[in-house]
């Protein structure tokens, strides 16, 4: 595939090096893109996260559509690099796409691929927390509406 490398995000640079595996999840960074997707997009990415390329992985699911994240990547020509090179500025672009640092793109590419089921539970506890927020706004938008209906 022209374009951004069909590697993936496992191989993400940011990702390479002996000590990858004994690296903790950085959870700041990680609820960081949580709160910048949101809860739909999240479920979403947990839902149909079933890979690790930027077609198939957490944040590919969580930005839309098959494909989609791949196809918003490669509307700029000068990330058309196959290399490790493309997978930086694809993960650069993913988190100008995302709205957060790259670093937290890369926090949890490192999290989904290496310690999935920590990430998994993180992402779930998040949603429930997200929830218990979400709640009370929605119950006083909810009053609101009826207020004018009334």
């Amino acid at each position: 595939m022209a374009g951004v490398s069909r590697q993936g995000c496992a191989t993400h640079p940011l990702d390479r090096g002996r000590y990858k595996e004994d690296r903790m999840i950085d959870k700041s960074a990680v609820t960081a893109v949580f709160e910048a997707l949101g809860p739909e997009r999240v479920a979403a990415g947990l839902l149909d996260a079933h890979g690790h390329t930027w077609e198939d992985c957490f944040l590919a699911r969580a930005y839309g559509a098959a494909g989609e994240l791949v196809r918003a990547i490669r509307r700029d020509p000068s990330r058309r690099v196959p290399n490790l090179l493309g997978l930086a500025l694809a993960a650069a672009d993913a988190a100008k796409l995302i709205g957060v640092q790259w670093t937290a793109v890369a926090a949890v590419v490192h999290a989904f691929d290496h310690h999935t089921t920590a990430f998994r539970q993180l992402a779930e506890e998040w949603l429930e927390e997200d929830h218990v927020r979400v709640r009370p706004r929605l119950e006083e938008a909810g009053r609101a509406v009826q207020a004018i209906l009334e």
